[in-house]
């Protein structure tokens, strides 16, 4: 008998904290808000051009007839390769605009604000939680 009584305590208790009402729409607001959000701005680098001018000047000082014409090459493409190709970030930061509705419900004779994403219509019936 005891076994008894404590499972109906459990399923009436469960049940009681499941228990919602039902409230009738009478009123929309919507709620703006902005919040910052923080990003990265990368990028990367291209070719390197003065490395390039001084890898060719550096490698034409090598070799003999195309050999120096070689090595100038050589030079540049190493040179516009050194340092190329970085990536480079920075901080930044984005405004993200926000809106809410806070909903006025009447239910069993009692006014509840609930603030909700998606505005309800106007005389419809939405799930309130009993407080």
């Amino acid at each position: 008998m005891l076994k008894y009584l404590v499972a109906a305590a459990a399923i009436a208790s469960a049940s009681v904290a499941m228990a919602q009402n039902y409230g009738v729409v009478v009123g929309v607001q919507p709620v703006y808000s902005q919040t910052v959000v923080p990003t990265q701005q990368c990028y990367q680098s291209g070719p390197n051009i003065p490395g390039a001018i001084i890898g060719g000047a550096i490698g034409s000082r090598f070799g003999n007839g195309s050999g120096r014409d070689a090595m100038t090459i050589f030079g540049a493409i190493a040179g516009s390769h050194y340092g190329a190709g970085q990536v480079y970030c920075q901080p930044s930061y984005q405004t993200q605009q926000n809106i809410m509705y806070d909903v006025v419900v009447k239910t069993n004779g009692f006014m509840q604000i609930l603030r909700l994403p998606v505005p309800p219509g106007l005389g419809t019936y939405i799930t309130v939680p009993i407080r």
